[in-house]
């Protein structure tokens, strides 16, 4: 019964973003890149109370991630060594029993720390249920071009699929011009 849900999963969540993909062409033909990112961010940023968060600091970075990808969780570690950085992960189980990993995860008291725990030291979750943003999150990805994981957006909406070191991060992150903080003011004002 649990694999027929996961493979349902998996299957919605291709869908949708086929669907959306497509749709997110037409409407990036008529962008510049600027507009682009900026709609990026702002879809990214409106929806952070679906994502796990990890560190601290006035830099954001916004992580689409699926909890088996080995290059997610390299990927996890790399960005925890970075100071001054708050990392939003949408989680966005794809893989085969990932689904269940993402669950017991995000269903976990506290989803932060067992996110940390199990992308740093390899801590698996308790098995948990409960509500998960996960088809939101496709959703989401798929808005946004996730096609990968790992995908990140940055705090000035440029977009980025794949592993890169903390040397790389620390250059695209200090090459970032626009604060998602002020985003975030500007669109509660």
């Amino acid at each position: 019964m649990r694999r027929n849900v996961d493979r349902l999963f998996v299957v919605a969540a291709i869908c949708l973003g086929f669907q959306a993909h497509a749709q997110e062409n037409k409407v990036a033909a008529s962008l510049n890149a600027e507009q682009l990112a900026v709609a990026t961010l702002s879809k990214v940023v409106q929806l952070t109370s679906q994502a796990v968060e990890a560190g601290s600091g006035t830099r954001d970075l916004y992580v689409f991630s699926d909890p088996l990808c080995s290059h997610c969780r390299n990927f996890a570690i790399q960005l925890a060594q970075i100071p001054n950085l708050r990392v939003h992960t949408y989680l966005l189980p794809r893989l085969r029993g990932a689904a269940e990993l993402g669950e017991a995860l995000w269903c976990a008291q506290d989803r932060n720390l067992a996110w940390e725990a199990f992308t740093q030291v390899d801590m698996q979750p308790l098995a948990a249920t409960c509500d998960h943003p996960f088809l939101e999150n496709a959703r989401l990805a798929a808005e946004v071009g996730v096609t990968l994981t790992p995908t990140f957006v940055t705090s000035d909406g440029r977009k980025y699929t794949g592993f890169r070191s903390k040397q790389a991060m620390e250059k695209i992150l200090d090459s970032s011009t626009y604060p998602s903080s002020t985003l975030k003011r500007k669109r509660v004002q």
